[in-house]
């Protein structure tokens, strides 16, 4: 009897402790990983022209400090506006802000001159984000005090601000405000004079700013010399033979102007020719209306190297040229199949340039599927 006594406890404490699990582990909501990323990722900017990116930070909790070098081509870009620190010969800026325990999201508004074509990355990097707590650790390291005399005050600070953004080997590089040794000069070292400001060495202990666990999302920018569309048309024949015209356009994004464009549906086959200064890139959006499948490049009847991107709708061919004349072909895999912009017009399900009881069928067999996000 004593024993299934204590056997029942048992059982009952297991069952308030699953219940307590279930009760907290339900609430709060699951933390999210802040990130910090440029808005829009890619940007396809007119050679000559402005652009404004934004870089974002998004699910920042008790965000008290933040940091970020952003680095570009320069021959590519070059960055518009007023910049304490800013290097236009070598492509980068970086900026801080202390804030006051912000929480939700940040955007700085950087806008941009294109003034080379081709494409580039826009690097992100040496991002800190601090809240504001602080780590206590034994001094030494005296946290802070730039000038060794055993306090933090405003030189020190003076100091800091002074080198501020500089690395190993430039003038204004200090290894005495470089307080964590990583060879650069930021905002970590600035937090370790304010957080410990007034501080008298030697001390028990030194206030270091508790760093925040981020993701990093590069983007990236291609400068072009020329847009243009080409509209392509061609017949349906409904079910009493009546002709119904399709219209759909090819989209360029080239470095070079486009000449002599056509289609050739039989064989499947997009042709064009480039008349470049100068090496160059060409981006060309197809939509699957027209062509789907696998593609090929041609380059003066060479196959060419291409990178192939695409979505529900339409498929980006991507490539570089030479500096001299170029034939281009693109050839798609599948060339017969016609795809409707939408049921209401036509109900070609299957692709196989009939609209008949196989189209009913393929709906029927797939009635109430949805796609899994």
């Amino acid at each position: 009897m004593k024993e299934k006594a204590i056997m029942y406890v048992l059982m009952l404490l297991l069952a308030s402790m699953i219940t307590y699990v279930s009760l907290t582990s339900s609430q709060p909501e699951e933390l999210l990983t802040p990130i910090v990323y440029t808005d829009p990722f890619e940007v396809a900017a007119l050679w000559g022209t402005n652009f404004t990116i934004d870089l974002k930070i998004k699910n920042v909790t008790d965000l008290d400090t933040w940091q970020a070098l952003v680095k570009w081509d320069p021959k590519i870009l070059s960055l518009t506006g007023e910049w304490q620190f800013i290097n236009q010969e070598e492509g980068w800026v970086f900026y801080g802000e202390v804030l006051n325990s912000i929480q939700g999201n940040i955007t700085l508004s950087l806008t941009f001159q294109a003034i080379g074509l081709g494409q580039c990355k826009l690097g992100i990097e040496k991002t800190r984000l601090f809240n504001s707590s602080n780590y206590l650790v034994p001094a030494p390291p005296n946290l802070g005090d730039v000038n060794g005399d055993l306090k933090v005050d405003v030189i020190d600070q003076w100091k800091i601000g002074y080198a501020m953004a500089s690395s190993v080997g430039q003038p204004k590089y200090n290894p005495n405000a470089d307080f964590n040794n990583d060879s650069f000069i930021d905002y970590f070292d600035l937090l370790c004079a304010a957080r410990n400001f007034g501080k008298t060495y030697p001390s028990a202990t030194a206030r270091m700013p508790m760093e925040m666990i981020h993701q990093v999302q590069n983007g990236s920018v291609t400068v072009y010399s020329q847009v243009a569309d080409f509209a392509v048309t061609w017949k349906w024949l409904d079910y009493y033979d009546e002709p119904v015209w399709i219209t759909t356009n090819v989209s360029f994004a080239s470095s070079s102007q486009i000449e002599d464009f056509s289609f050739n549906r039989t064989l499947g086959q997009i042709t064009f020719d480039l008349n470049p200064t100068a090496t160059g890139f060409c981006n060309i959006t197809i939509p699957k209306l027209l062509m789907d499948g696998t593609f090929t490049v041609l380059i003066n009847g060479t196959e060419t190297a291409s990178i192939l991107t695409w979505n529900k709708t339409h498929t980006f061919v991507y490539f570089t040229h030479g500096k001299d004349f170029q034939n281009v072909a693109i050839l798609g895999e599948i060339v017969t199949r016609i795809r409707a912009p939408n049921l209401i017009d036509m109900a070609d399900v299957n692709g196989d340039g009939i609209v008949n009881i196989l189209d009913v069928y393929a709906i029927a067999a797939r009635n109430l599927w949805k796609e899994d996000p």
